[in-house]
């Protein structure tokens, strides 16, 4: 099934694969798309805790392994002492397995990797449910398909109603926001300026900790208020006097592909008034189209 797909997609591999944890499909995705990251669903997990595990305490100390970013040996470590504080000795119980697939789950083996901030295949499942919808088993072949034209014609008609409302209003901005906000209002599209606010809010925790100044590159390490024993730093890159490239520690705009609160801090510190191109990812902005013809053919049903 996977073979089949590349050839579909004449051998584009996905760059990121969410499933449920069928092992027949981890073995699958290794095999027919090794480069591409590959992570378990974390609604399937969940769901998996209330099934095998029955302490309040266990289930909580289990999903902290989920969303702790805190380094992979200091992971490991947690890992050791909690299999053995809850005697897990044998490799067939389900404690013990997730051990095993850690690396497709916890969040530091996932850090750095591009999942657009998708945890869960329930998107996947939502438009199964749709086309399940007056899908009956008495249908023939022809009509399951003209069955199928007329879901992903309802699904293309809804998002062309949101290109036309995005390309025709501009998401409302303070009067004393500042000119990054107004900018990134200008160019991502609302749904994605939604989830950019959210840094632009949390810029206000940060603070400058250390500044490394280097020949051709500075980084600022940054710090949260609540949390000043975690430290993050932010690589300033200039080519000719001009700002080139900007990464953070924190990995969010490779993870997400949006700027994370540590570089909209340090960018508005150093006075800059527009986003440089790269925190800006062409998939998310009011241009992410332009590279399809205006007018795209049904296919023959």
């Amino acid at each position: 099934m996977l073979r089949t797909f590349s050839d579909c997609m004449a051998q584009k591999h996905p760059i990121s694969v969410i499933t449920d944890g069928d092992l027949a499909m981890q073995r699958a995705i290794r095999v027919v798309w090794p480069d591409s990251n590959h992570r378990l669903c974390i609604w399937h997990i969940q769901q998996n805790i209330v099934r095998h595990l029955h302490d309040d305490d266990i289930k909580e100390e289990f999903r902290s392994f989920i969303y702790d970013t805190s380094s992979i040996e200091e992971h490991e470590i947690k890992w050791i002492q909690f299999l053995q504080w809850n005697k897990v000795t044998s490799e067939e119980s389900w404690l013990h397995q997730m051990y095993q697939m850690r690396k497709l789950w916890c969040a530091p083996y996932l850090e750095g990797r591009s999942f657009l901030g998708l945890s869960s295949n329930q998107r996947s499942e939502s438009l199964n449910s749709v086309l399940h919808t007056h899908l009956e088993g008495k249908m023939s072949l022809f009509e399951m398909l003209e069955h199928y034209e007329r879901c992903l014609a309802s699904r293309q008609i809804n998002e062309a109603l949101h290109g036309v409302e995005a390309l025709q209003s501009v998401p409302f901005t303070e009067e004393n926001a500042s000119p990054l906000e107004k900018h990134a209002a200008t160019v991502f599209t609302p749904s994605v300026f939604k989830m950019v606010l959210w840094s632009i809010d949390a810029v206000s925790k940060c603070q400058i900790r250390e500044i490394l100044d280097g020949s051709e590159d500075s980084t600022y390490v940054v710090s949260k208020q609540e949390r000043m024993d975690k430290k993050f730093g932010v690589r300033i890159e200039e080519q000719g006097g001009l700002l080139h490239r900007v990464s953070c520690s924190c990995r969010k705009l490779e993870c997400v592909g949006t700027p994370c609160s540590h570089i909209f801090y340090i960018l508005g510190i150093l006075k800059q008034t527009i986003l440089p191109g790269c925190c800006v990812p062409t998939r998310w902005t009011m241009n992410a189209k332009c590279a399809y013809a205006p007018t795209r053919k049904k296919p023959d049903v």
